[in-house]
């Protein structure tokens, strides 16, 4: 839901995920979704049979929640990432960049915030945002049940909507829940003291408890874990190549002190006539729909690899590699 989010604020991006593009009801009950599998176009189909529990004296779709304006597109979509990765319990948690990825292409970077300054990271959002690109930001610990002394969900994905510098100086980054509620109370939350009517009016601000908040580039740098950013490939060309029957391993084997030989590396030359960036991603198949009975280790340490087809590449170059213009 947060990388939906993300993907949406650029009018169209999202609508071009859906097949049933007439923004209605399928009288048919059937609705087709585009994903992008190991890099490459993938349609999924389902139907609208959707899980549902009690809820007052009627019933409530388990997971994402029909919309107040009837909407389906959410549950539609959480159905068909479902069956894309085998059941609901496979999709519970995960990398948002992945589930970014999965729905428009778009490779990925991430900033670790203890491995940047403040201001670094700033930096890389006010780019990313100007560009239309997409920010997620992900916190540490807890299993989105808890939250920090801010309130704050642990373990949990937000969408980076936009930056703001308020006429004091402060830098502000725009967050919103998937959820569609928050609890954070600390600096710059919506009940926060600091806010002034004169402040509010600069950034827009209101009330609403609808998910949306505002957190000092600081404070989010101290209490989000991580930020991703995924490219805007709306106007991007596009290559591509399987390999398959791999015995790479035997001629060039790895040396990662945690694989060893049973590690591959991989080269690819790329040259050009003119000068561009060019971004290189290399997909293996996920294992969130292989039993863990089919996982094996590497060395001491036990790792989600799945027989045959080894699929760590994706958690180390799964996002993207920006190469030197040439």
């Amino acid at each position: 839901m947060s990388a939906a989010a993300a993907l949406s604020e650029l009018p169209g991006r999202l609508e071009k995920v859906f097949l049933n593009t007439e923004n209605e009801i399928a009288q048919s009950g059937i609705y087709a979704v585009n994903f992008h599998t190991l890099g490459l176009p993938h349609t999924v189909v389902i139907d609208d049979y959707l899980p549902l529990r009690e809820w007052g004296t009627g019933y409530k779709t388990l997971f994402a929640h029909v919309g107040e304006d009837s909407g389906l597109w959410g549950p539609i979509l959480e159905k068909a990432f479902a069956k894309y990765h085998g059941n609901y319990m496979h999709i519970a948690g995960g990398d948002p960049a992945i589930a970014l990825r999965t729905l428009s292409g778009a490779p990925y970077t991430d900033f670790y915030h203890d491995a940047k300054t403040i201001d670094e990271l700033w930096d890389a959002i006010v780019e990313h945002d100007n560009a239309n690109e997409m920010i997620q930001g992900g916190t540490n610990g807890g299993n989105d049940t808890q939250t920090n002394a801010d309130g704050l969900v642990l373990g949990h994905a937000y969408t980076v909507l936009s930056h703001a510098i308020l006429s004091t100086g402060t830098r502000l980054v725009k967050l919103r829940n998937p959820w569609a509620s928050e609890s954070f109370h600390g600096d710059w939350s919506k009940d926060s003291t600091l806010w002034t009517d004169a402040l509010r009016a600069e950034v827009g601000e209101d009330l609403a408890n609808d998910g949306f908040f505002f957190m000092s580039i600081e404070n989010y740098h101290a209490q989000v874990a991580y930020t991703e950013f995924n490219m805007d490939t709306t106007d991007w060309h596009t290559a591509s190549f399987l390999k398959l029957g791999d015995n790479t391993a035997a001629e060039n084997p790895g040396s990662y002190s945690w694989c060893g030989s049973s590690c591959t590396r991989h080269y690819l030359n790329l040259t050009s006539d003119v000068e561009q960036t060019v971004y290189v991603t290399a997909h293996t198949w996920d294992n969130r729909g292989v039993s863990k009975d089919c996982r094996i280790s590497l060395g001491d340490k036990p790792h989600n690899i799945h027989v045959p087809h080894e699929n760590y590449i994706q958690a180390f170059y799964g996002g993207s590699r920006q190469l030197t213009p040439f």
